[in-house]
């Protein structure tokens, strides 16, 4: 239990302290740790999707530039070796981001932690639908049910296309 105040300060700023808001305190304690484990979890979301994304693009930065210094090391007269390395090393790097999709990957896990964010906003600021529903609760676990089941969709979508597709749908 001394860890869940640590958990909490390092909640991501835009997910918002449950504790402070009426919807929160009119449930029972298994819903209100359901919600304590999901704003947790879109911390976690969050830090994932963000991290997978900076990885694609430092792949495709590492690639590109590999791929830069071949005319270079041949402009250098650098043995034949050199240029033979940092082409196949483009050449693996840019297989790797095509075959793991990385960077499609990350935008639908963004678009995923946006969807969740804002259904569980919606869920403890009363707004929309919330306001208007007689089980609340019901409908941000059924809302956050569609979301996810979408969101493997696509990502398993993403991951059966041939690598050499290189745009999301």
């Amino acid at each position: 239990m001394s860890s869940q105040p640590a958990d909490r300060d390092r909640r991501d700023p835009d997910v918002l302290d449950p504790r402070q808001f009426d919807a929160y305190e009119v449930l029972s304690p298994s819903q209100q740790a359901v919600i304590d484990q999901f704003a947790a979890s879109l911390t976690r979301q969050s830090s994932s999707s963000r991290k997978r994304l900076y990885a694609s693009r430092v792949l495709r930065m590492g690639a590109l530039t590999m791929a830069t210094g071949v005319p270079i090391a041949i402009a250098a007269a650098a043995p034949n070796w050199v240029g033979a390395v940092l082409g196949g090393a483009a050449a693996l790097l840019e297989g790797a981001i095509q075959v793991f999709h990385h960077e499609e990957r990350a935008l639908v896990e963004i678009r995923r932690y946006r969807s969740e964010l804002g259904e569980y906003d919606g869920f403890l600021t009363m707004q929309s639908d919330y306001r208007h529903s007689a089980m609340p609760y019901e409908l941000l676990v059924d809302r956050l049910s569609l979301i996810r089941s979408q969101a493997q969709r696509s990502d398993l979508f993403i991951l059966s296309r041939p690598s050499t597709e290189n745009h999301i749908k």
